[in-house]
């Protein structure tokens, strides 16, 4: 289990993140096509 804040998180949570400047147009649209709000 994991605690971000308040927030519980259980079993492996996949966490991921785009590094700034260099993948946020590819991150995003990755996003996207996997249905991330």
């Amino acid at each position: 289990m994991m605690l971000i804040g308040s927030i519980e998180l259980r079993e492996r949570p996949l966490l991921v993140a785009p590094m700034e400047d260099v993948s946020d147009p590819p991150f995003r649209a990755l996003c996207k096509r996997y249905g991330a709000d």
